[in-house]
């Protein structure tokens, strides 16, 4: 039996549980662990912690920690799992049951079980260990260390390590149920919701007035794509629209509230009021960017003989009031108030107009700062508001003048 050098183990364990533990997340806790592991006389110069995730598109997720560089987060596609790396890999044998793989990579006694050992052995690694790290659910996470010590990790070190793994799953299993809890709400109710859903802002009934860009889209001939086509085709190409709309959002700083059936209620916070211009600049840009992907989508549909897709995007900026409302055993993080109201409504002018993308007055105002024209599309009466709105929208954008219910006029930057 190899003697776990007591000192040692403690030293590392009481690390895990008196600061380690208290640490903000799970990579500041890794690498405070290798360090850790290092003070313990460990020769750690590689680590690596990896584990599967409840996520739609990544399967794993870990961190890689090097003695001489900055610890990386490192995500894998759900693809991950049916990959020749992955399957002649270390971890899997982890995965599939092995508590410890303990393999020399340089010396007589040098594993070539794994083509992954030779890229370690090109960077000098003489010796690598995989340890089984298990949480309470059964799932069979990994840590591997890896060292350029000449005579590799001693049998005492493999021991000293195995010796605090109930320790290190314990925390980095608390991490993780947050992750997965963040990942999970994201996902369903978005960012914005489901950092309050974690910081227990939970009661029916709160709310707060958020200043923002408020960015509807609506999805025209749904109804008649519905009746017409399976219902595979027609939930394939949704998704095809609330990727394209999704993206451009999401990558202009924006976020998406809310799937409505064949729309998409997002908002782009207005920080401040210096933040404002900003804000509805990038609003604007993700409108024209969702029209640009939806374009090229139309382009494989076309080829495919599929029906088009085609949209409008509304655009206003104002106060709304974001909150928990609902029924008391049914909850839904939610925008509502006159601006949320006024931005779906000039949706339907636009739809009514077949114009792309058009904007309330007071977004208008903010983005001819630096639009080269912004054209008034005129006055439209419209249900549910009891002064006729005022709509504007590029002047690339304008139909022709027969079709607006007042005279456009043109307003430059």
């Amino acid at each position: 039996m190899t003697r776990i050098p007591e000192k040692q183990r403690h030293s590392i364990a009481d690390w895990i549980l008196s600061e380690g533990r208290k640490l903000a997340d799970a990579k500041q806790f890794f690498d405070g662990l290798n360090d850790a592991f290092r003070r313990a006389g460990v020769p750690v110069e590689r680590a690596l912690f990896s584990l599967f995730v409840i996520h739609p598109q990544t399967a794993a997720t870990g961190f890689e920690w090097r003695a001489d560089r900055a610890t990386v987060e490192i995500m894998r596609g759900r693809s991950i799992t049916t990959s020749d790396a992955y399957l002649r890999s270390p971890i899997k044998r982890i995965h599939d049951g092995v508590d410890l793989l303990h393999a020399p990579l340089k010396g007589p006694r040098a594993s070539r079980e794994f083509p992954f050992f030779d890229e370690l052995r090109a960077e000098g690694f003489t010796d690598y260990a995989a340890f089984a790290i298990p949480f309470g659910n059964g799932q069979r996470n990994v840590l591997t260390l890896t060292t350029r010590r000449p005579r590799g990790f001693t049998k005492a070190q493999i021991a000293l390590v195995q010796g605090v793994l109930p320790l290190v799953a314990m925390v980095f299993e608390i991490h993780w149920g947050r992750r997965i809890a963040e990942a999970v709400l994201d996902t369903y109710v978005g960012r914005l919701a489901s950092g309050r859903i974690l910081a227990g802002s939970i009661s029916r009934g709160q709310g707060e007035r958020i200043d923002a860009v408020i960015w509807f889209a609506d999805l025209r001939g749904f109804t008649a794509l519905s009746d017409l086509r399976p219902t595979a085709d027609v939930i394939a190409a949704l998704n095809q629209f609330f990727d394209a709309l999704g993206g451009a959002i999401e990558s202009h700083g924006g976020q998406i509230l809310k799937f409505m059936g064949d729309g998409l209620l997002a908002i782009f916070p207005v920080e401040d009021a210096a933040f404002r211009h900003h804000a509805c600049r990038q609003a604007l840009e993700a409108a024209l960017a969702a029209h640009a992907a939806v374009a090229e989508i139309n382009a494989e549909r076309a080829a495919a003989n599929a029906p088009m897709l085609r949209f409008n995007v509304a655009l206003h900026v104002g106060v709304v009031v974001y909150g928990n409302i609902g029924s008391a055993t049914r909850l839904d993080f939610t925008c509502i108030g006159p601006a949320v109201n006024l931005t779906v409504r000039i949706e339907g002018i636009a739809a009514k107009l077949a114009v792309p993308v058009v904007m309330s007055a007071a977004f208008a105002t903010v983005v001819r700062e630096s639009r080269a024209t912004v054209v008034s599309l005129g006055k439209h009466s419209v249900k549910g508001l009891m002064a006729p709105p005022e709509v504007f929208t590029l002047a690339e954008l304008a139909p022709a003048p027969a079709l607006v219910s007042t005279p456009p006029r043109t307003e430059a930057a």
